[in-house]
């Protein structure tokens, strides 16, 4: 058996849902729905996070 035989096959029309069963957005039919290309592509509505790179740095 190999890794890649354990690994689930992901594309970037793959929904979130089938990736982390749990709901990660706020509304349940954009949490079911969005996919991989609907995150990079910001379109699930997330807020962006850009101090969140940057932790280390004083504000």
């Amino acid at each position: 058996m190999t890794i890649e035989s354990l690994s689930p096959q992901i594309s970037w029309g793959t929904k979130i849902s089938s990736i982390i069963p749990k709901q990660v957005l706020s509304i349940y039919v954009a949490s079911s729905k969005s996919t991989i290309i609907d995150l990079t592509s910001h379109h699930t509505g997330l807020p962006r996070h850009d101090r969140a790179y940057h932790e280390t740095e004083p504000h």
